[in-house]
């Protein structure tokens, strides 16, 4: 009896050692897919109603206006990104604190407005 229980205490203590070895994905492993399955387009493609819905877009732009307060957007703002001479608006869902005057370049799920899922600081 003892044996058997000291077997099955060590499976299962080596399973839980493989289990965190094979844990959840890092913000890092998040932030390289959504870059990978990003996809960039022209503004006559957004204007023309060809960028389809729900699809992983890339802009880069400045940010020229926000409804926060002040100058500092934060998590839950929205913002206008200038982008190639046409503005956007944008849904700030990171937790990144982010300023008027900012040029980045924002990944995240188009909608007909962009909703982030991740945004470098240029």
């Amino acid at each position: 009896m003892k044996s058997t229980l000291i077997i099955l205490l060590l499976f299962l203590t080596g399973c839980s050692a493989k289990l965190k070895e094979n844990s959840f994905p890092t913000d890092e492993d998040f932030e390289k897919a959504i870059v990978s399955k990003s996809s960039s387009y022209s503004t006559e493609e957004y204007q023309n109603g060809e960028v389809p819905l729900h699809e992983y877009i890339k802009m880069k732009g400045k940010i020229i206006k926000s409804d926060s307060k002040s100058k500092k957007i934060k998590k839950g703002d929205r913002f206008v990104l200038l982008n190639d001479g046409e503005e956007y608006q944008i849904f700030n869902e990171q937790d990144k604190e982010l300023k008027i005057e900012d040029e980045i370049t924002v990944y995240g799920e188009y909608y007909g407005f962009v909703k982030t899922s991740y945004i470098e600081l240029e």
